[in-house]
């Protein structure tokens, strides 16, 4: 039989750190993007891909640093989208060591239908907030993402922790 101890942390005092609420809120806008985007079949990291890739081809080691994930672990991303014909990787005219990716035509169309139904989850994900509080929320959020990545970045292995968090992907 368990014997009761003094809390060395509260409950309370758990659920007011800022990580505990970014978790949580985490979770649960990953729920809302999975339910939101179910159709597309596309995890947030690869609708991550198809945005970066929708405005101009770029070649991978460009979008791995773009999205902070390492190559070991946009490989198999990438293999994904290829295989399922919404990407393509060719080699580039300019350097042949080098592969650009493309959205083919089939990509294009999942990335506009995919933009149409991130938009909707965005509304719902934000409907409790006035359009001032929303900027707000967003220039906090920006403020809290400069300092964990000054964090992240005076650790020097802030890259293997968002391949890690982006791996739930």
């Amino acid at each position: 039989m368990g014997r009761k101890r003094r809390a060395i942390y509260s409950a309370d005092a758990l659920n007011a750190l800022v990580g505990t609420k970014i978790g949580s809120a985490y979770l649960l806008v990953r729920r809302a993007f999975r339910a939101g985007m179910e159709e597309t079949e596309l995890t947030p990291l690869e609708f991550s891909v198809l945005a970066h890739v929708s405005s101009a081809d770029i070649h991978q080691a460009a979008l791995g640093l773009a999205l902070s994930v390492s190559m070991q672990n946009l490989t198999p991303i990438l293999d994904r989208l290829e295989q399922r014909g919404i990407i393509a990787r060719v080699q580039s005219t300019s350097d042949r060591r080098v592969r650009m990716i493309h959205l083919t035509d089939l990509g294009q169309a999942l990335m506009t239908r995919s933009a149409t139904l991130v938009e909707m989850v965005e509304e719902r994900l934000m409907a409790a907030m006035s359009p001032g509080e929303r900027l707000i929320f967003i220039e906090l959020l920006d403020k809290l993402c400069a300092s964990a990545a000054a964090i992240d970045v005076a650790t020097a292995d802030g890259a293997e922790h968002a391949d890690e968090l982006l791996q739930a992907g």
